[in-house]
Order: C-alpha cells, then structure tokens, then sequence
C-alpha cells in the first residue's frame, strides 16, 4: 500500500507547479507537449476518484516535462479516440505498445515498461491453457485493446463483450456473466486487489509480451528526442526508480505473508463461527468458499515464480517426480527429458546496468522460452538467471538436442532494452530419461552437469549428459574446494606463449596463460578449472594474480633485455564487470615502474558485447594509459560490426577454430580472409591464434595476416623458458 506522503507527492506537481525546484520557465514561444491519455488504463493512465488524471505514465511524462523545461497539456478519452487523434496530428505524444502494427502509422521512444496480457477466470471454472481454447468463449475486453487485435490475427473465434476499463471487467465477471477477462498483468492484477474481489484468479501462460513506450506521429523527431532524452535523465537521477515502484513495484502486489496471514485468520474464524453458531450455515458457507479462494491464489502463487509467471522451482520438481514415475510404469510410451538452461552473461548485465534492468532481462528471457517451445513442454524458472524445460513425449537424445538448440539459438538474439543492445546468449544441458533415475534430484544434477561441460565448450552452447560426467562433476567439487588455498599458497603461475611476425618469424610478444600446479593432481591447464570459478568472487581474483605476475615478469625481461615485446592479458566476464580495470593496471605499472606498452589487454567480443556502452568507457581508461586493447576469439562471439569501429582496440586475434586445417578454397579460409579484410579496412592488426602446420602459416601470411602464435612455433611454456626465447629474438632456422 502506497504512503500518504507517495498519493501527495503527484499532487504538490499539479496544484502547485512553481514549487518545482527542477523545472525551468519554458521560452514563451515554446509550444506546450499535447499529450493524449487513455482515460481508464489503470494503473497507468486514468482519472482517479478526485477526478484528477493520474499514474504511471501521467506523472512519468510530467516529471520528463519538468526536467526539460517543457510544459505538458492532456487531453483524455477512450483509447481508440486518442489513438485516432494521434494519428491526425492533434495529439503529439501516447503511450502505447510497441508492435508492427502501429509502426506504419507512429514512431516509438525508448521503452519505459514491460506488459503482457493475462486471462483472468472465476475460481471454480474450467481452466483456459491456450489461445485455441477461447474459441466459442464469452471474453471480457477494454475497448480499443491490443489484445483485440491480436486474438483476431490469430484466428480465434469468439465474442468480445467491450468495457470501458479493468474495473468495470473484473466485476463483470465476478458477477458471473461471461466466461474470462483478457488484459494486461499489471492492470487485471491492479484491479483485484483494489476491488477486494477473491473468486478470480490467472489461467494458462502470459500472452503478447510487448515494450510500452512513448510514441509520436511519424516523423515528429523533434518531441521523440526531448522524450527520450528526458527519460534518460530521469533514469540517470533516480526519479525513473521510484515513480516506477510507486506505481507498479512490489507494493502494490498483494504479497504471499499477507495472504497466509488472512488465510489463518479465516480459518480462525470459521472455527469460532462453527463453535458459537452452529445454526449459521449460510455464514459458514461464505467463509468457506473465501477460504477456496485464498487456498486457490495460494496454491498458484507457490507454484508460479512473481517476477516472469512462468511456473517455479517446486512445480518443475514435482513434474519431473511424477515424469519418472510415468517412465518407471510404460518406458516406452512415457519417454521424457529435461535441459538446464544457464544464461552466460547475466551477472555481467546485473552488475553494469543494475537489477531494475536484470530484471528486464529475466522477463524477456522467460517470453523467448515460452514462444521457443510447443504445449509438451513446461517451462521453469529454477532461481537467478537459470531455467528448466521439461520436455515431455520426446523419443531420443537427437530428438531433445533439436528443442535445445532452438533455444540457445533464439537466446543469442540480442535485446534492446532502455536503447542499449544487451547481448546474453546460455549454455543448454540436456538429459534424456532413463530407468536408472529414481528421483527428480538425480536427473537435475546430470543435466546441471551437462550445462556446464556445454559453458567449458567453446564449440557448441548445448551438451548432452554423458556417464563420465559424473567424476569430472566430484573433481570439480573438489578444485572449488582446493583454489580457496591456491592463491594464498601462490600455487597458480603464469605460462607464456610467443607470437611472431610471419615473414620475418621476429619474436614480438608473448600470451600469458594462467596454470595451477596443484600439489596432488599436478599441473592443471587452465580447461579444467576456469569453468568451475565462472560467476564467483575466485574468477577476478584469479585475474589479478596473473595480472600481477605477468607485470612482474614483463619489469624482469625488460631489466634484462633490450628487445622490444609485450605481454598480453586475457580479461574475464567477472573481472571486466568489477569495473576497477584501468585503476589495477595504473597502480601495477606505477608499483613496477613498467612503461605500459609493455602490457596489452585481451578482451572477447561477447563481455564487450553485454555491456557495449559501460565497457567502451573502460577502454578508453586504458587507451589513456597507454595500454593496447586487443579483441579475442574474434568471430566466434556476437560480433556487432556497427560498435566494432568505434571500439579503441589495435589488434583482433582470429579464433583457432577458423585457423585448425586451414585450407585454399575452403568455408574457414573464406571466413580468414574476410577477417583480414575487415582488420586491414579498419587499420587494425591481426593475431592468428592456434597455427599448427607450415601451410597454415604459409596461407595465413599470404592473406595479410602479420602476426601469428601455436604450437607449430612454441606451446605455453614457464617464464624462464620464454626469457630464452626473448634473448634469441626470431624463430631458429
């Protein structure tokens, strides 16, 4: 429940709009803002019991005029009119969803919220799973609906009873006319709870998740900009964040303790009414069919997770219980898998545009789930930014991968939210069921196996579970165990490969590359235990140490050399997040008294991509001191080629996949070359990594590619046998 001083906050803006310390006095030729508002779009557009034009959007848009110095006018009516007027130019702003459809005839700002739409039924009635099951139904609608014009492109039959608002809906069905109500979450769940109404409740999955932003008439830059400008800074300020929790946050849900507490206060009750007035059997049916209701909104609320409505960690349990049991009694008929669904570089998102955005993000995800899969799945949010999908009806392995990588491809699509393209992608395990399974715990942990063999594997996002993978799982457990030591122990070094020019086979730098000499299973490649730290505190730790050690290593040689060379840095998700890259490497070069040509940073496509603007600024930080940026993996992430030129790297080094059996006239030596073609336009360098044979060298330098490292010149190897090599210079022979 909003406070007294939230409900006065709206009005100190209307009745007395001098008091703004924020707003500047608009030039007397500036035109007012003419906003058009839907005037029963609840809670975000509509008149409230003081006759007063209020909500979510209302106050949003009053806030954007204020801190430009605009002055905003409204008009209100029913949502077709002020479509209609938008559309003829007497209107300059709405707000309204973001879909196909209206893009012929408006332009849309930055998105301010997420909707989707619910159908609402009577507690008791038959449940509605899917679009197909209205057809023939009696749907309860606001007039001028999006939803109206989608159930209509869809093809379902049925007969729409228009209303004026949620309201007015809500309490038509409860009356007990009509079969559903169709409308947004926000809004039906809204109307509830001021309504006090308890015989309805949500039925099947969300429908028609769309962005909701400020639109203009086409062509009306001008206005557009100022919105999307004014947005920003309302975000920036923190003004955005408590107009959005005033109106649509968690206070204005009706909350679980709530209603486990009225539930026991009914109970209570009806035990003392059937104690004291056993006669009452009118009274005591009431309170008993309260009691249905509550135990019913319970019952989908422990059932369903609050943020995406997509169903929760005990549900999919459960099914996947009652799954193994159906397998156990006909094999053959009741064949089944699940896939663990991890999202790669959630924390990276979390961490650089905040949990408001994360949570965005999570909704997104859960919409692309459910539109990824057909009714034999259930999708579930398994807590943080992991998922389960139960796939039901499934014959075999090859079957379950095909679902699976539909999803991780649908997933790499990037989405667009608060004007920033914030790329995620997830890594898929998958497992089919078997009778060796006798509880749901069993088959969640080999397909969380899995998903983390698919995040160790560069070549592919979705891993099948495999037996072997049940001791590389209980030596995984024992290196997160034993690394908690390691750096205290200085147990992880750092192993150097070289790089050289192709044409000349000059000596021009090295790659450090982190081992862990372990002091029972030896020395560790880097393969074995990086996946096991992905997403923990130990990962930017482990950054550091090798950090530091290779400007150790980098002060000792150039002490002990004249010869010009570079140490490169691998960065990872974890640490580029911590956002303190440029403030380390200042205080090491400082510590070492190390000029910072010395050291080079390499950075992958896909941490850049999560996070183009926030890291682009980190880069510049380098660029500043003097250190080189170089983009690794280049070609295997989601490259953005718009960003790409503006990204303050020297040097790409092309992946090893493109470079392993490199040959003329092949798919790989047609991607090099287009690689180097790109780097050459865009006065970058480039480094090959992996070279292996003589005639991968040959057709590398015969491309333009300069630079080169693999084993066909050196594998990784200890500083003092690098500091030879470095004496040396070039390439022997």
């Amino acid at each position: 429940m909003r406070t007294v001083a939230s409900l006065l906050l709206p009005l100190a803006f209307v009745f007395l709009p001098g008091c703004s310390q924020r707003a500047l006095a608009a030039p007397e030729s500036a035109l007012p803002i003419i906003y058009g508002a839907d005037e029963a779009f609840r809670p975000y557009e509509w008149f409230s019991e003081d006759g007063r034009l209020d909500g979510f959007q209302i106050e949003l848009v009053r806030e954007i005029g204020a801190v430009m110095g605009r002055r905003v006018t409204f008009v209100s009516g029913p949502w077709s009119t002020i479509r209609g007027r938008l559309i003829e130019g007497s209107v300059d702003v709405v707000s309204m969803f973001d879909q196909p459809v209206r893009r012929e005839y408006a332009d849309f700002g930055d998105p301010h919220s997420v909707l989707a739409s619910e159908i609402f039924i009577r507690v008791g009635s038959k449940p509605i799973h899917s679009l197909e099951e209205l057809n023939g139904k009696e749907v309860i609608q606001q007039a001028g609906a999006l939803s109206t014009e989608y159930l209509r492109t869809q093809g379902i039959k049925y007969t729409s009873i228009q209303v004026r608002d949620q309201f007015e809906a809500m309490r038509l069905l409860a009356s007990g006319k009509h079969d559903c109500v169709i409308t947004t979450q926000v809004g039906g769940r809204y109307a509830l709870q001021k309504l006090k109404l308890q015989n309805i409740t949500t039925s099947g999955k969300p429908i028609l998740a769309s962005n909701v932003a400020f639109a203009v008439k086409k062509g009306n830059t001008e206005i557009l900009n100022l919105l999307n400008e004014g947005l920003a800074k309302l975000k920036a300020n923190g003004t955005y964040e408590i107009i959005y929790q005033r109106w649509l946050g968690e206070g204005n849900r009706i909350q679980l303790g709530e209603m486990r507490q009225m539930q026991r206060v009914l109970l209570l009750s009806l035990g003392v009414l059937a104690l004291l007035i056993i006669g009452a059997l009118v009274w005591v049916k009431m309170l008993r069919r309260a009691v249905a209701a509550k135990t019913f909104e319970l019952q989908y609320l422990a059932e369903h997770d609050s943020l995406t409505g997509i169903y929760n960690r005990h549900y999919i349990t459960v099914a996947i219980r009652e799954a193994i049991q159906e397998f156990h009694a006909h094999p053959t008929q009741r064949a089944f898998g699940i896939l663990f669904i991890d999202l790669d570089r959630f924390k990276l998102v979390n961490d650089s545009l905040g949990h408001h955005i994360g949570d965005l993000v999570i909704k997104a995800v859960a919409f692309e789930l459910l539109a990824s899969v057909d009714n034999r799945c259930l999708v579930a949010r398994w807590g943080g930014d992991e998922f389960v999908v139960l796939v039901k009806s499934v014959p075999d392995n090859a079957a379950l991968l095909k679902v699976a990588h539909k999803i991780a491809d649908k997933l790499k699509t990037p989405y667009t939210l608060s004007g920033k393209d914030i790329f995620i992608g997830a890594s898929v395990g998958a497992v089919m069921a078997s009778l060796r399974y006798q509880s749901a715990d069993q088959m969640l942990r080999d397909a969380d196996n899995a998903m983390y063999r698919a995040k160790a594997d560069k070549r592919t996002s979705v891993r099948v579970f495999e037996q072997q993978m049940h001791e590389l799982a209980a030596r995984n457990l024992r290196l997160s165990s034993d690394f908690q030591k390691a750096i205290a122990r200085t147990e992880l070094v750092n192993f150097y490969q070289p790089i050289y020019h192709l044409k000349s086979g000059q000596l021009v730098g090295f790659e450090a590359l982190v081992r862990w000499q372990h002091p029972e299973l030896g020395l560790l490649a880097p393969g074995s235990f990086l996946p096991i730290l992905e997403k923990t505190e130990a990962m930017r730790l482990l950054g550091e140490a090798v950090m530091r050690e290779a400007a150790a290593t980098a002060k000792r040689w150039h002490e002990n050399h004249t010869s010009e060379f570079y140490v490169s840095i691998n960065v990872s998700d974890e640490q580029f997040a911590f956002g303190n890259l440029a403030e380390m490497l200042r205080s090491l070069l400082e510590e070492f008294n190390l000029p910072a040509h010395f050291l080079r940073i390499e950075i992958t496509e896909t941490v850049l991509m999560a996070d183009i603007f926030g890291g682009m600024s980190q880069l510049d930080e380098l660029k500043r001191l003097g250190i080189r940026i170089l983009i690794d993996d280049f070609g295997t992430g989601f490259s953005s080629l718009s960003h790409l030129a503006t990204i303050p790297a020297e040097t790409i080094k092309i992946d090893r996949s493109f470079v392993h059996s490199l040959a003329a006239n092949t798919k790989n030596y047609e991607i090099v070359r287009t690689i180097l073609s790109l780097s050459s336009n865009l006065h970058l360098g480039a480094v090959a990594e992996g070279i292996e044979t003589i005639e991968e060298r040959e057709l590398l330098s015969s491309l333009g590619c300069e630079f080169g490292q693999g084993y066909l010149f050196a594998a990784p190897m200890p500083a003092a046998d690098a500091e030879i090599l470095l004496g040396m210079n070039r390439l022997s022979g």
